[in-house]
């Protein structure tokens, strides 16, 4: 499981990172194509600015003819009135049902509504006077309420361009001459109203202050015509816009300009105007029809350049999803193959060393597939499965040699229980065998040099018996707690054996010459006897009797323990074979 946990992980962050990519790459091309829906929709809402402005014109237009009017409005300046500013009305409500609008534009468009309406309210309270019954000033009051209005949706047109930019960056330059068409039209518009505000004043005469601003007017437009056109240079568009922009130049500022230049030297030597507000509009506002046809050229242009931005990320966004895609199919079937290559071999042959594990050895490897490495490893578990095989005969062969290691072990603990039970039997006799000495001593005052080394053999043995005891009690206790049971722990029991072998040497050592030296002592007390010429008593016959048996006894024990020691010697040999 570790081995596939190893793999599985890298998989997983192979996994990961791919579709984390898939998903960054997707995510970057899905914001930019989000971008120029954006950008779209924003140049919708800049195109009915434009229209508004426009419609705001001619509104103000036929507004400022109904005021400069020196007779009863016409019916047909009434209708035009009435229309346009149905016009205006319809623009308002187009642009306030655009999806999402801007906070600021709407504020915007709110506060023009309410300046528009408190505007018309003037205008009709004059218009609806007679021309000679007209407050003094009311008439240019009126028209200086609607030069305002268009003014208000700079802020608007700035936000709306600033977005743009922003979701297109592309066509910033496009857009900046747009911009500038769009200021060009109103101010060279406004002109107008700036000469019907003037003639408007009792008797046509003009002040200097009335020429002041119409001249900073011009200058406006002026500034805004050298800017204009370096703004279509800057946006590479003057191939695209030749024809407008030289209709431009031919019609307004060939011909309009040299009629405002005209009007107002006239203005300056007689005081007035030379031609009344109609006759002016007749011959500026055809000129202003250019400006309208530079500045939606120019609209049209940017539109189509972000349009084609847009295609080209709509584009680059199916390039992004289709290639995600494929990048996510081909590791998806590179993880198949990894899997059917590597992990699946894996958990076969995890399968197998699990329960060749368990005891199982009829498991066989079915199939053999996956790289070489995988093959290879299966090889190597087969001539591992063959060698478990091997193994457990072998076990078995060594699980019969340990039975009859047991067996020997168990033959060599009885032995050296019997070596004990010969080493109670010496120390037993050896006391009794030295009262019955000490006895045949007390009636001869001159006691032999046999029966006293005797004696002093009887005391040395029953001293070495008493010491060696309890150290063969302990030894024979370690023998049994580690040779008993299944768990034999053989180097404690060689060790204890050692020991046990210790003590038998020490009493074996200690009783050996004992029943020799006892029968040379009876033996020579005998022949004492014989040439002292004293007859042996029957109670010296009884004790004489009894220490042969006794040391019969102790020779038999003595040889008994011997033949113990020979076996339990025989036992640890076969026990160190055995572990060898």
């Amino acid at each position: 499981m570790k081995l596939r946990s190893m793999l599985a992980v890298p998989m997983a962050v192979i996994m990961l990172i791919t579709v984390l990519l898939v998903a960054y790459l997707s995510a970057g091309s899905v914001r930019n194509w989000r971008d120029g829906q954006a950008a779209l929709g924003r140049m919708e809402q800049l195109r009915q600015l434009l229209v508004l402005q426009e419609v705001l014109g001619l509104e103000r237009g036929s507004a400022n003819a109904a005021l400069s009017s020196p007779s009863a409005i016409s019916p047909d300046l009434s209708a035009a009135l009435t229309a346009n500013r149905a016009a205006t009305d319809l623009c308002l409500r187009d642009l306030a049902a655009l999806a999402g609008p801007p906070d600021g534009v709407g504020a915007i468009l709110a506060e023009l509504s309410v300046r528009l309406a408190a505007a018309r309210a003037s205008a009709d309270r004059v218009t609806q006077q007679p021309p000679e019954q007209r407050p003094a000033g009311s008439s240019a009051a009126a028209v200086a309420e609607m030069v305002a209005l268009p003014p208000l949706l700079f802020p608007a047109e700035e936000q709306v361009l600033a977005d743009i930019s922003a979701a297109d960056p592309a066509v910033a330059s496009l857009l900046a001459a747009t911009h500038t068409a769009s200021d060009l039209r109103l101010y060279a518009g406004s002109i107008v109203s700036k000469f019907t505000g003037a003639m408007m004043v009792k008797g046509g005469f003009v002040t200097k202050r009335d020429i002041g601003a119409i001249r900073i007017q011009q200058g406006r437009v002026i500034e805004l015509h050298r800017l204009l056109l370096a703004s279509i240079s800057l946006a590479n568009a003057g191939e695209a816009t030749r024809a407008v922009v030289g209709a431009m130049e031919q019609h307004y500022f060939g011909a309009s300009q040299e009629l405002i230049d005209r009007l107002i030297a006239g203005a300056v030597d007689r005081g007035q105007f030379s031609m009344t507000t109609a006759q002016l509009l007749t011959e500026y506002e055809p000129s202003l029809h250019v400006l309208v046809a530079v500045r939606d050229r120019l609209f049209v242009l940017t539109r189509q350049a972000v349009e084609a931005d847009q295609a080209a990320r709509l584009q680059r966004l199916e390039v992004t999803a289709g290639s995600g895609t494929a990048v996510l199919l081909a590791v998806l079937v590179a993880l198949l193959m990894l899997h059917r290559g590597i992990i699946q071999p894996l958990a076969e042959l995890e399968a197998t060393i699990i329960r060749l594990a368990q005891g199982d050895r009829s498991v066989r490897l079915t199939r053999r597939h996956g790289s070489q490495e995988i093959v290879e490893l299966a090889s190597a578990i087969e001539v591992l499965r063959v060698a478990t095989i091997e193994a457990d005969a072998a076990a078995a062969r060594r699980g019969v040699e340990l039975q009859r290691w047991t067996a020997q072990l168990r033959q060599v603990l009885d032995t050296i229980d019997l070596m004990q039970a010969r080493a109670a039997t010496i120390t037993d006799v050896l006391p009794a065998l030295l009262e019955q000495l000490g006895l045949l001593g007390q009636d001869d005052d001159e006691a032999m040099p046999g029966l006293t080394a005797a004696i002093s053999a009887a005391h040395a043995g029953i001293a070495v018996l008493r010491s060696s005891s309890g150290r063969l009690d302990v030894a024979l206790r370690r023998m049994h707690s580690v040779g008993d049971g299944e768990d034999i722990r053989i180097d404690e029991l060689v060790a204890a054996m050692d020991e046990v072998a210790g003590v038998v040497t020490a009493i074996q050592a200690a009783v050996n010459d004992l029943p020799q030296i006892t029968l040379n002592a009876m033996c020579d007390l005998s022949a004492r006897s014989g040439r002292f010429g004293r007859a042996v008593r029957g109670t010296d016959q009884a004790a004489h009797e009894l220490i042969l048996v006794q040391v019969q006894e102790m020779a038999a024990a003595a040889g008994g323990l011997q033949s113990a020691l020979s076996q339990a010697t025989q036992g640890l040999g076969e026990l160190a074979r055995l572990r060898a």
